[in-house]
């Protein structure tokens, strides 16, 4: 017979526990300088605890704890006695995404706040492979009460290198794919994310190691059931999972033959990427993966007959899954399109990645051109733009050079401007020129300050024509006569 669990009092201890962890958390010094109201800076000393658990974490147990008092009643109402014990109670099966709903946050914070959790004893997790679905269990001293071996867990330090978020960074193209997910495992030699790492959610004691079980997973059995109960529960787990990998080998779909290793990674790549953008909520068959496979590889990667060097064949998969994130955003948009099959199923060439078919996947080559052209008639139109406000712009510091010209000359002035002094004048320009941006501000300024370092007048460059010939025109020589009378010192001369 299954024990009662009261929520208020499980979630107390928890309280109760996380409360010690944190006072027990170590303390940080950190130096602050702060000024007083007219006085000198002074250096405080702010001290800080390390590693304590935030307030989202508990909020976090609390809707775990929740469903999972609800789920045990459920379970201890419908299932025969001694089924279950107080030892090996049943386990609650759910994922981050369901919890996630509930908490009011994203899936990766519910990740993190249960990474947590585990690692400090809390709770218990174990991936089954099934849709990203996992078991979680509760410590029994949160349960029942007592300060058992979890308790001991909750220590200081006990989240010391592994306090940070515990999912794997975004992807342009990629996704950690799962390996108890038939849809995403295309065969057994690519079960491993671009991480290097085994396909598992959920990180804890391994339950194999070469065919054979964990000694970490042994030892919390033992310790939790006993010699004689773990030795039959670690028999029946290898029964089970024994049984999940035939059942996986049977299930997962077979690539084409002969190609290297480098192509097939590549194919797999597109298909497990396309499948996820455009097909998230279809289920395929072992059958429909393979014809999909030799469709793709026929219809986007020409069987891999072209010839390409390695940097060529990865900017053409670059494009091959932009490609995809522009179908997935057009899919999106319109809810009333959605896409085809992947291979022809009565008519040939009509699947959408056939190559003969204009209007599925190749027909984004053309659209993506066109989007390339309208991109560069867009640039053009912006640089044409820019030359004219240039020229606007220069056409506007000629006038006003001109018009402190006139002003200093005496000259008139334009219609508008008779009445304006100097500095009327100067102003008028800086309010102009200011509303163009400060490159032009800038020019205007130094054209004003280069003008009054002349009086304002105006450099040959902009003289007037007339003006500019009469001072490149050499003067006249004039010849003198010199009477012979002069030559000795004496008399006179005339021209």
């Amino acid at each position: 017979m299954l024990a009662r669990i009261e929520a208020r009092k499980a979630y107390k201890r928890f309280e109760l526990a996380l409360t010690t962890y944190n006072e027990n958390c170590p303390e940080r010094v950190d130096k602050r300088t702060r000024r007083e109201a007219g006085g000198e800076p002074i250096c405080i000393d702010v001290i800080r605890k390390v590693g304590t658990i935030k307030q989202a974490v508990k909020e976090t147990f609390y809707v775990i704890l929740s469903q999972y008092i609800h789920h045990y009643n459920q379970v201890a109402s419908n299932m025969p006695a001694g089924m279950y014990t107080t030892q090996d109670p049943p386990s609650l099966l759910t994922n981050c995404v369901r919890l996630a709903e509930v908490c009011g946050c994203t899936d990766r914070t519910v990740r993190n706040h249960i990474g947590k959790l585990r690692r400090l004893g809390i709770v218990r997790t174990k991936f089954h492979g099934r849709q990203k679905d996992f078991e979680l269990w509760i410590s029994l001293e949160v349960l029942y009460g007592g300060e058992g071996e979890d308790f001991q867990k909750m220590r200081p330090g006990a989240l010391k290198g592994g306090v940070g978020k515990n999912f794997p960074p975004n992807n342009t193209h990629r996704e950690i794919y799962e390996i108890g997910n038939v849809n995403a495992e295309m065969c057994v030699e690519h079960r491993e994310n671009i991480h290097g790492e085994r396909g598992r959610a959920e990180k804890g004691p391994s339950p194999q190691v070469d065919g054979q079980e964990s000694p970490e997973l042994a030892a919390q059995k033992e310790g939790e059931l006993g010699a004689g109960r773990a030795a039959k529960v670690a028999h029946h787990e290898q029964k089970r999972l024994s049984r999940a990998s035939q059942l996986m080998d049977e299930l997962t779909p077979q690539p084409p033959q002969g190609l290297p290793t480098r192509y097939l990674n590549m194919l797999v790549d597109f298909w497990i990427y396309a499948m996820k953008m455009l097909y998230p909520e279809r289920e395929f068959t072992k059958e429909e993966q393979e014809k999909a496979l030799v469709a793709i590889a026929a219809g986007v990667y020409n069987n891999f007959t072209d010839q390409r060097t390695d940097q060529e064949w990865l900017d053409f998969q670059v494009l091959q899954l932009t490609k995809i994130d522009m179908a997935a955003r057009y899919f999106e948009k319109r809810l009333e399109a959605y896409p085809p099959d992947l291979f022809s199923v009565f008519v040939p060439g009509k699947g959408y990645f056939d190559r003969e078919n204009l209007r599925g996947f190749v027909g984004l080559n053309a659209w993506m051109q066109r989007g390339a052209a309208q991109r560069a008639i867009n640039r053009q139109a912006y640089r044409d733009e820019k030359t004219r406000k240039a020229d606007y712009y220069n056409k506007l510091l000629r006038t006003a050079r001109r018009d402190f010209e006139k002003m200093k000359a005496g000259l008139p002035a334009r219609k508008g401007f008779g009445n304006m002094s100097l500095t009327e004048l100067y102003h008028h320009w800086c309010t102009v020129f200011r509303g163009f941006g400060k490159k032009w501000e800038e020019k205007f300024m130094q054209q004003y300050i280069d003008q009054q370092s002349r009086n304002f007048l105006p450099p040959k460059v902009h003289r007037p024509r007339r003006q500019r010939e009469l001072a490149d025109t050499p003067t006249k020589e004039t010849i003198v006569y010199v009477e012979s009378c002069m030559e000795s010192g004496e008399g006179y001369y005339s021209e």
